[in-house]
């Protein structure tokens, strides 16, 4: 008889942040972003937009970008993607786009929490949610 020793997960690098917006919201919502300011320069100044990938019209799925963890050099890509959760929500991701940062995986999550959630902060601003009228009947 075969003896498997248990093994504990490898660590994942990928982050992820539950929107409480529909995917096709999320993605236009991220698509006229880009449009308005294709730098995003209100996520702060720890990441820059490298590049913008399926960008339709009125609709983008992710994005590449560089977050600082430190100096010039201190930098690391990360590509981040819109996915749907469910009808109502969708999903956030990022992962580094290579090798992850190792050494400074402390401030590499700090600064990725973060990047979500000023992405989230932006995106939720940008969809305009509209509430059906309750129609009543009459007795």
């Amino acid at each position: 008889m075969m003896h498997v020793e248990p093994t504990t997960p490898a660590p994942t690098w990928y982050a992820s942040r539950r929107v409480p917006a529909s995917v096709t919201e999320v993605r236009q919502a991220l698509g006229d972003a880009l449009r308005a300011d294709p730098l995003l320069l209100s996520l702060g100044p720890d990441s820059a937009i490298d590049a913008v990938h399926s960008l339709w019209p009125d609709d983008a799925r992710g994005f590449t970008a560089r977050l600082r963890l430190g100096t010039v050099l201190g930098t690391t890509g990360v590509e981040i993607e819109v996915e749907p959760w469910s009808r109502e929500e969708s999903v956030l991701g990022l992962r580094p786009v290579r090798r992850a940062p190792v050494r400074r995986a402390a401030r590499y999550f700090d600064r990725v929490f973060a990047l979500l959630d000023a992405l989230e902060a932006c995106l939720l601003e940008r969809i305009v949610t509209s509430e059906p009228l309750e129609v009543r009947r009459a007795s």
